[in-house]
């Protein structure tokens, strides 16, 4: 029989694991001597020598080496840190910004810093036709957005309020959707839905901005299940029906 090196419960001679503190005996017990002689020969300052041997023991100190690593500069560890936050933040800073001169009922026009550009609502993500940002460039994309929207409105731009509804503008400029009984469409200053029994006037108008057009197709949708969408220019239908939303 003999001790339990951890434990100091009785054991077999031949045992390899202690059946009372389940500790493995193939691995030598920890020496508790090794420590106590450092503060044996320094009886004044015992806290020097528990200090020292903290970063040995702890991962205080591949803490400590890992965090210049990254940095790329070891003079400095704080530095890095502060000079990789604006980093980032300048980027965004170059990114183009798209401003909105003229809307339409599907295109809608524009400029970024270098190119005028003429944007489909289905697919905003980028402009469907670039011009040059010149005088020359302003006209080509002027002549072909009118081509594309006769009826255009003027975007409010920022500081610039946005202009008051003319409560004596109630002149269809264009029909888009068609119902059975009732039309969805656009004057100058606002979007409307027409009754085919009284089309002299807007039944119901919504305000001319993507919050009275989804507003309007709302209401619409309410009035008709089954439309159908008008061309263009009001030249034709364009056969499809459902109920749909489409981009504002």
């Amino acid at each position: 029989m003999k001790k339990c090196p951890y434990c100091a419960e009785e054991i077999q001679d031949e045992a390899i694991k202690c059946r009372y503190c389940h500790s493995d005996l193939t691995v030598p017990p920890p020496s508790s001597t090794s420590v106590q002689p450092a503060p044996t020969s320094e009886p004044g300052g015992t806290s020097q020598p528990i200090a020292a041997a903290s970063p040995a023991i702890g991962q205080a100190e591949p803490t400590a080496v890992a965090t210049p690593a990254p940095a790329g500069a070891p003079a400095s560890a704080a530095a890095p840190a502060s000079v990789a936050t604006p980093a980032p933040a300048a980027t965004p800073s170059s990114e183009p910004s798209i401003r909105y001169t003229n809307s339409g009922y599907r295109y809608v026009l524009g400029y970024g810093p270098d190119h005028f550009g003429i944007w489909d609502r289905q697919s905003p993500s980028a402009p469907a036709e670039r011009y040059p940002r010149t005088d020359d460039g302003w006209r080509q994309a002027w002549t072909r957005f009118v081509s594309l929207e006769p009826n255009n409105v003027a975007v409010p731009q920022p500081g610039q309020g946005a202009p008051a509804a003319d409560p004596t503008d109630s002149d269809v400029m264009q029909y888009t959707h068609s119902g059975q009984r009732y039309l969805l469409g656009y004057g100058r200053s606002f979007f409307g839905i027409w009754d085919r029994q009284m089309p002299n006037a807007p039944l119901e108008r919504f305000a001319r901005d993507d919050a009275g057009w989804a507003a309007a197709w709302r209401r619409f949708t309410q009035l008709e299940t089954h439309y159908t969408e008008v061309g263009l220019g009001g030249t034709g239908a364009s056969g499809s029906t459902g109920s749909g939303v489409p981009s504002s």
